[in-house]
C-alpha cells in the first residue's frame, strides 16, 4: 500500500447550531437586574445548519502564498421580507430564516457553493490536479448511502467519496 499524503482531499461536514443558547449566564453588578428571556422552551430556538469544507494546508507555488486549508462555510438560510411588523422591526424588513434541508437542497449547496469555491481557492499542485471530496461517515440529508448515486453532484475534477466505516472489534 502506498502512502497517501491527502493533498487532494477535501473534507466536507455539516453541523447544526442554535441561534441563541438555551441557558445564558451573565456577570451582573450588585445594582443591575438580569435581562429577561422571551423563550418558553429549547425547542422554540431557531437551529441553523452549516456546511463546511476544509483541506490540507500547504504552500501554493503558482500564487506564491500559503493555502490555509479553509475552503468555506455556508449556512442553510434564506433571507425574506418580514410580512408583519413586530415590536422589534417594521414590516418589510429583511430577516433571515432557517431552511429545512433535504437531498435536493444539500446537493444544490454542494454544486452552487462548494464546487465554485474549490475551483477558486484550491491551490494548483504539480503532482495532483484532481480534488477528492470526502463527506463524514454519518452523512447528511443529501449524502446518499451508495457511491453510484453520489455522481450526481460530482464534477469531472472532484469525485465524491464517503469516509470508510471504522472497524468494530
Amino acid at each position: 500500500m502506498l502512502f497517501d499524503d491527502m493533498l487532494n482531499a477535501v473534507h466536507v461536514d455539516e453541523k447544526i447550531f442554535y441561534v441563541t443558547e438555551p441557558k445564558r449566564r451573565f456577570l451582573l453588578l450588585p445594582d443591575e437586574h438580569a435581562p429577561t428571556r422571551k423563550m418558553c422552551r429549547k425547542r422554540f430556538i431557531t437551529r441553523v445548519m452549516f456546511l463546511a469544507a476544509v483541506g490540507r494546508p500547504r504552500y501554493d507555488k503558482e500564487k506564491q502564498q500559503v493555502f490555509d486549508g479553509k475552503v468555506g462555510i455556508w449556512a442553510f438560510v434564506k433571507r425574506v421580507a418580514a410580512q408583519r411588523s413586530s415590536s422589534r422591526r417594521p414590516a418589510g424588513t429583511i430577516i433571515t430564516k432557517e431552511v429545512s434541508v433535504n437531498k435536493t437542497k444539500y446537493r444544490y449547496m454542494l454544486t452552487s457553493k462548494l464546487l465554485p469555491a474549490l475551483h477558486e481557492r484550491w491551490p494548483t499542485n504539480d503532482h495532483s490536479t484532481r480534488q477528492r471530496s470526502r463527506t463524514n461517515r454519518s452523512g447528511g440529508p443529501g449524502v446518499p448511502r451508495r457511491r453510484c448515486s453520489m455522481r450526481a453532484c460530482d464534477s469531472p475534477q472532484v469525485p465524491a467519496t464517503k469516509q470508510p466505516r471504522s472497524q468494530r472489534a
